[in-house]
């Protein structure tokens, strides 16, 4: 259900019922009470870090910060948007 829970995170609950309940209805799918039961009861989380949580640990201002931050977002995704402030900020000094 991790891709259901990025769709939520990228596109809102009302655009994520839209798209399962459109795939549910084109296979059929039994899984639509499943899909709905995440899409209505999980809350997308804010991403922890900031441009500014990088700066304040060394990296130069610039595109860099902006990647990084890409980069780590990315990794919190896909580690089920459960890491906290702290990991991600281990994970920034690891890359």
């Amino acid at each position: 259900h991790i891709e259901i829970k990025k769709n939520i995170y990228f596109h809102g609950k009302a655009n994520t019922k839209d798209k399962y309940a459109l795939i549910s209805a084109i296979h059929k799918a039994k899984r639509n009470k499943y899909f709905l039961n995440i899409i209505n009861n999980w809350k997308a989380p804010k991403f922890p870090l900031r441009g500014g949580d990088l700066l304040s640990i060394g990296i130069k201002e610039g595109n860099n910060v902006g990647e990084l931050l890409k980069q780590t977002e990315k990794w919190w995704i896909k580690n089920n948007f459960s890491a906290s402030y702290e990991e991600c900020m281990e994970h920034i000094k690891k890359i």
